[in-house]
């Protein structure tokens, strides 16, 4: 097993040409964060990886030394990135923008620096300006684009989920304000008749606790003339809305 200093490695990223596009350094799962999110600072980068997305549906990457320590791994990345050569300066093929060994990748944060950044970060509100370089850096990531996963990679899906609960969202309780815009959102909604069939089809024999029925009966239908909804008794009547409800009637058939 590695030293814990030694566990740095260096990669190459591939176009779907075979062409060497990318070095870097890094540890765990860097290699792999490239395909997650676009970077707003490199966009040669982006284009090349969603267009091999598209070609092959992955990105060939290939680790060339492993077991090195940072400063192994910075020497490396120079000297791959030296012997290939870089796109920008019309050298070689590498979309990279630095000639390689930089980066914080590594280095420990103590627990009062992050304490400080956390203090500064708290709170902070972003302006409309970099909300707006921040919506350019993102437009257009689609690095899934097309993608399907082969089935060794719905294998290791499948395995790093076995045992573990699955998410749900049941006991969450919803603020009024929030299941008010779920309620606008959903209302007027057309469904197919698929989906009115299993919704039919989940309430057929479903049985009402007492304390359920307690609150329907402290409820009533409204109407606006076009969709009906159901509120308390204690609240007040929404403006265009009266006491009521509604069904969709059907069209007279045509005599031919």
């Amino acid at each position: 097993m590695p030293k814990l200093e030694n566990r740095f490695y260096c990669y190459v990223l591939f176009d779907w040409l075979g062409v060497p596009r990318y070095v870097g350094k890094g540890v765990n799962n860097r290699w792999l964060a490239h395909e997650k999110e676009s970077d707003p600072s490199n966009q040669a980068k982006n284009e090349f990886i969603e267009q091999t997305w598209v070609m092959l549906g992955e990105v060939p990457k290939i680790k060339i030394h492993e077991n090195l320590t940072d400063a192994e791994a910075c020497l490396t990345e120079i000297a791959l990135i030296s012997a290939i050569g870089r796109q920008d300066k019309e050298s070689g093929p590498l979309v990279n923008l630095t000639d390689g060994g930089d980066g914080t990748s590594g280095r420990p944060t103590s627990l009062l620096t992050r304490a400080i950044i956390s203090k500064k970060a708290r709170g902070r509100k972003i302006t409309e300006e970099t909300r707006a370089k921040l919506r350019v850096g993102r437009s257009g990531r689609r690095p899934f684009l097309g993608h399907t996963h082969t089935e060794e990679t719905r294998a290791r899906m499948r395995a790093t989920r076995l045992g573990k609960p699955r998410p749900t969202l049941l006991g969450r309780k919803y603020s009024p304000e929030h299941r008010a815009k779920i309620g606008d959102a959903q209302r007027g909604r057309p469904r197919t008749v698929e989906a009115r069939l299993n919704i039919s089809r989940g309430l057929k024999g479903r049985t009402l606790s007492n304390e359920h029925r307690r609150k329907l009966k402290d409820t009533m239908w409204i109407t606006n003339g076009v969709s009906n909804r159901r509120i308390r008794d204690n609240v007040e009547m929404p403006e265009g809305w009266r006491r009521g409800f509604i069904t969709k009637r059907t069209q007279p058939r045509r005599l031919t």
